[in-house]
């Protein structure tokens, strides 16, 4: 008396499990494109700037996006240098090839480049 249920099952049960495949949704869609952990807010500068000047590219830079001229390709740039965070991610289909060529240059750079390191991420 009083409960609700579909068939057996319990209100609360389905709505657990339309949550979870909501959260599922919303993870991946945020965590689409290439994350950086450990980082300074000015070495990902550096080691972006580095990969795209390597591959040719001219970058025009405004508050979180970059444009690439010779392309016309715009990425996404979020940093939260105060717990040592980055994402780079595509705005479009098209230019995701460019970020997994300037991701995979930032690795390199990362690689042979000592930098300005945080580890306030591993701290929570």
């Amino acid at each position: 008396m009083g409960r609700l249920s579909i068939q057996g099952s319990s209100m609360i049960t389905w709505m657990n499990l339309l949550m979870f495949v909501v959260l599922m949704l919303f993870a991946w869609i945020q965590m689409k494109g290439y994350t950086v952990f450990g980082v300074s807010d000015f070495y990902f500068r550096e080691a972006l700037l580095a990969s795209a000047g390597s591959l040719g590219y001219s970058i025009e830079e405004t508050m979180s996006c970059l444009r690439i001229k010779e392309t016309g390709h715009e990425l996404q740039v979020a940093v939260q240098g105060w717990i040592g965070t980055a994402q780079l991610k595509s705005k479009t289909k098209d230019s995701e090839n460019t970020t997994k060529q300037l991701a995979d240059g930032m690795t390199k750079y990362f690689q042979s480049t000592p930098g300005n390191m945080n580890y306030m991420t591993s701290c929570f």
